[in-house]
């Protein structure tokens, strides 16, 4: 087969002048048949005008699943917004738990490795809450997480054992036994009848044996927390998680 010595050489592209009407005058090419080459200024505004609808698109998408979330997470309206910035710390003591907090939420992924919860323990307006919820809204668009007090856990659960319920008391707490991170708070302030403190320990244990980090929230100390829980769960609790102790005065103040 014969080959040519010369390489191969393009034809020259043919080219004429056109007009724009929004910049004027360019150099259009033959593309292919009688199609010409359209205006490259007006080209590239087309293209940064479709990545800025794109991102806009992505923008308002990425606000309605973090609403979706928010929603799903349980979140009170009182606590939107709030994050660690929020919290403001002065006593060292203070200052130790909001570090706490803030640090179990940056290494989250670690705690959800190992499953390792807390326990916010003290008296009231001391910003046990305002602290959790401040780690869920930090944690809820990237993980499942779901706040709720204990009284919700166990009415959410009962609600279930009437026969026009959907769904069965299993299917809720295989729900809180697979969520990333659960919040209960008010731990103890019910009765904790045998009834409650079986749906708990149901509960508690699911997430022990998952491995799944829990924090709870009580007014209790130790020794109350374990009457209000029982033994077993007790018993998981300090294996699992940190303690952390708000032992400072109300911040709330009584309205005006």
């Amino acid at each position: 087969m014969a080959t040519s010595s010369e390489p191969d050489r393009k034809l020259p592209q043919e080219t004429r002048t056109a007009v724009c009407p929004a910049h004027g005058e360019y150099e259009s090419h033959l593309v292919v048949g009688r199609i010409w080459s359209q205006c490259r200024a007006c080209a590239e505004e087309a293209a940064q005008a479709r990545l800025a609808e794109e991102a806009e698109l992505a923008r308002k998408d990425a606000i309605r699943r973090h609403e979706q979330r928010i929603e799903l997470s349980g979140v009170p309206s009182r606590f939107l917004g709030q994050d660690f910035r929020t919290y403001q710390a002065k006593l060292p003591e203070q200052m130790r738990a909001l570090s706490t907090v803030r640090d179990f939420t940056e290494d989250f992924a670690a705690m959800h490795r190992s499953g390792r919860g807390l326990i916010l323990f003290g008296m009231p307006g001391t910003g046990k809450t305002m602290l959790a919820l401040a780690a869920v809204q930090a944690l809820l668009d990237a993980w499942s997480t779901r706040y709720l007090t204990c009284m919700d856990l166990v009415q959410e659960v009962r609600a279930t054992w009437s026969r026009r319920s959907a769904i069965s008391d299993g299917e809720v707490m295989r729900s809180f036994g697979a969520l990333d991170l659960l919040v209960i708070d008010e731990i103890g302030a019910s009765f904790g009848s045998d009834s409650e403190r079986t749906i708990l320990f149901s509960v508690l244990d699911k997430r022990y044996r998952e491995r799944l980090p829990t924090i709870l929230i009580t007014n209790e100390d130790d020794e109350g927390l374990k009457a209000c829980i029982g033994d077993r769960a007790f018993d998981r609790l300090v294996e699992t998680c940190r303690w952390v102790v708000f032992d400072w005065a109300s911040h709330r103040k009584p309205a005006a």
